[in-house]
């Protein structure tokens, strides 16, 4: 809510009340001028404010190290820890790499046309399992793109599929690493919060393999053009 004062109030204030906390939180603090009924024009100071009990011992020193985490801190739950958060972020983001994997990937085949394959636990295991068919000399192998029947697909294109499997997986793979890397690296609940599935992973956290990835696919996309 909007609070107005006289004086330049504090961000943080904290009354400790035993097994709890009363915290006043002010943001937005700004100086501004108001006119009063005679005339006089005075000084006073504008703010976002929010008051709320949390339970436990907090310092004003615990908030400031994140104080938009406190600001959004919804009363009457227990306030999760920057480890907390860090777990959590880490799974979410770990179930989302697994998604984009089984999703799967668009193949284009040596006539032109492109087609999406999933990549589930079970068709990874069959793309597996026809790769030895084409190593042992086989010119065509049975296999399905998403919506469609079982049909034969040479070993060329068979191969473009089983290839374009193989890097998508480990692209996706790679990039959770380094993003994991860089979870572990962050001190704050709205830092923590701030991490997305496909967001650019600062070059400190990319691992070399991420790195190589990358530069093919830049090169991959330049020569598309």
């Amino acid at each position: 809510m909007a609070e107005q004062y006289t004086e330049r109030p504090t961000e943080i204030e904290v009354f400790p009340l035993g097994s709890e906390t009363d915290v006043i939180l002010r943001k937005s603090i700004a100086e501004s001028e108001t006119t009063g009924e005679n005339g006089d024009v005075a000084t006073c100071w504008q703010c976002e404010e929010r008051q709320i009990r949390v339970p436990g011992t907090v310092s004003a020193e615990d908030i400031a190290a994140d104080f938009e985490a406190w600001w959004e801190y919804t009363p009457g739950t227990k306030a999760q820890s920057v480890e907390d958060v860090r777990t959590e972020t880490v799974a979410q983001m770990s179930a989302t790499c697994n998604a984009a994997i089984v999703g799967g990937v668009d193949v284009t085949l040596t006539g032109g046309e492109t087609k999406h394959f999933s990549l589930t636990l079970e068709d990874q295991l069959n793309l597996l399992s026809l790769q030895g068919r084409v190593a042992s000399g086989a010119d065509s192998v049975p296999y399905h793109a998403d919506g469609e029947e079982c049909s034969y697909y040479s070993a060329a294109d068979f191969g473009r599929i089983a290839d374009a499997a193989t890097r998508w997986k480990l692209y996706q793979e790679s990039y959770f690493n380094a993003l994991r890397g860089y979870i572990l690296a962050l001190e704050t609940v709205t830092e923590l919060r701030g991490v997305t599935y496909g967001m650019d992973i600062p070059e400190a956290y990319r691992t070399d393999v991420l790195r190589a990835l990358l530069a093919q696919q830049e090169t991959a996309d330049v020569a598309a053009e």
